[in-house]
């Protein structure tokens, strides 16, 4: 599924102009693969608009995060979810 996934992408920045290769192993799709800020940015442009600001919050007891999102200001993180201990995030 995921190889399929990989060549429908592929066709699309193909169509876009954004590659000249419709194989997505190509050396020249992949000239910044190892560009971590290019990455970040795409991932980012990608889940807009769900995308969140963090703001650290210092608190007397424990160190906690506030999550915000453009639209619905102040979210709270899904008690299940594998972030809602987490207070440092690196991006």
């Amino acid at each position: 599924m995921l190889h399929n996934m990989k060549g429908q992408f592929a066709e699309h920045l193909l169509g876009a102009g954004f590659v000249s290769s419709r194989n997505p192993k190509d050396p020249e799709s992949n000239i910044n693969s190892d560009n971590e800020k290019i990455i970040k940015a795409v991932i980012c442009a990608g889940l807009y608009p769900k995308v969140a600001k963090i703001r650290l919050n210092l608190g007397k007891k424990r160190k906690m995060v506030k999550v915000y999102t453009k639209t619905d200001g102040l979210v709270a993180v899904h008690p299940k979810s594998v972030n809602v201990e987490q207070t440092d995030f690196h991006y």
